[in-house]
């Protein structure tokens, strides 16, 4: 493709990828240079942005600049490069160094943030809405817009204040804004409420000593974890997944423990938090500080891995491989406990090059790998 190496994407050991998204039928890429790739279906909305509306495109192409103060590309500004992309089923997101966000491709239900409905080829600066700035989103440099992330038509951004910043359809409840507005879309920015779970004052994330750390889109829902290790969810969840035990919510609510070891909730052991979430098509998975990953949500395909097809509306734990135990993740520095250690030969005197089978056993499950060495 566009790309400046070799054969494939990334092999330029001075601008490796650092970030990659998928929509539908699309994918963007984002290099060290701060560069945008897109590739696949254009179709005739433009998520590419390269000014094309042809089909489609087998190999990356750079996104053009459109709004973004760089030359030609957008992100080749080296004091300004894009650190972060996201995307929807038909669009496509990008946020630069200063913290403003760009979009681009199918404008439905205002998902494209510029206050109007008509698709863009090129990258558009998203307006602020609610946010509190002069003009775009993230353009208060003391709260820069710092990750983004889309689902069908809604898309949410998290600022450096905590606070959740959504826009596009919301007609699944999935923007947050409370019983009386919970199925309006909204063409800019608006805040998430807090809900009656959260700790703060008004919206999501507002307890400066409990922000929102990470927020993720799906095809229906929204989740978003907090500081404290917390999960929290909103949206259209008919097959379970807002992990609440309620189906659906225009409010932040907080996900139930389910077969985490807490107390209430998932996440609220201090000792084992939840460290990160990501949301799919009425699913969403979570990983907690042990490395344990937990699922709930749809499971007509076994995407939940607990060895069943059935719906989950509270977390279960992933199933490990070859359905030994849980799927942990983590990496456990400490050393096994051992419970004895016999040799099975008899006493005599032995050279160094002998062998002496022994036989050590252990309080717990230990995988070895190469041929052990006693020191």
């Amino acid at each position: 493709g566009e790309y400046s190496g070799t054969t494939y994407l990334g092999d330029d050991s001075n601008n490796k990828m650092t970030q990659i998204v998928f929509g539908l039928n699309h994918s963007l890429a984002l290099g060290e240079d701060g560069l945008v790739y897109a590739w696949g279906r254009n179709e005739s909305y433009g998520q590419l942005g390269n000014t094309s509306v042809s089909n489609k495109t087998h190999n990356p192409v750079k996104v053009l600049k459109g709004a973004y103060s760089g030359t030609t590309y957008l992100g080749d500004d080296s004091n300004n490069k894009i650190i972060a992309i996201g995307v929807t089923y038909y669009s496509s997101y990008a946020i630069d160094n200063n913290g403003l966000v760009y979009s681009w491709g199918k404008n439905e239900n205002g998902a494209l943030g510029d206050n109007s409905t008509t698709n863009r080829t090129t990258p558009v600066k998203v307006l602020k809405g609610a946010y509190s700035g002069t003009t775009y989103l993230g353009d208060n440099s003391s709260n820069k817009m710092t990750s983004i992330s889309g689902g069908s038509y809604a898309v949410a951004a998290l600022g450096a204040d905590g606070l959740v910043y959504a826009w596009g359809e919301g007609s699944k409840y999935q923007l947050g804004q409370g019983d009386a507005a919970g199925v309006t879309d909204y063409h800019t920015p608006v805040k998430v409420v807090k809900g009656s779970h959260y700790s703060g004052t008004t919206y999501l994330g507002d307890n400066s000593a409990n922000k929102i750390i990470k927020v993720d889109v799906g095809s229906s829902n929204v989740a978003a974890l907090d500081a404290s290790g917390v999960v929290y969810t909103w949206g259209e969840g008919s097959t379970g997944s807002n992990g609440s035990n309620v189906m659906n919510d225009s409010k932040p609510l907080k996900v139930n423990k389910g077969l985490y070891s807490g107390t209430d909730y998932l996440g609220d052991n201090s000792s084992n938090k939840i460290i990160d979430i990501t949301v799919g098509q009425e699913l969403v998975l979570a990983l907690d500080e042990g490395g344990t990953v937990y699922s709930w949500g749809r499971n007509d395909y076994g995407q939940l891995g607990d060895e069943t097809e059935n719906n989950r509306s509270e977390p279960v734990k992933v199933v490990g491989v070859s359905s030994a135990g849980f799927l942990s993740l983590g990496v456990d520095n400490t050393a096994p406990t051992i419970s004895s250690v016999s040799a099975n030969s008899s006493n005599g005197t032995y050279k160094i090059s002998d062998v002496i089978p022994i036989t050590i056993q252990f309080t717990e499950l230990v995988f070895v790998t190469g041929t052990p060495q006693l020191t």
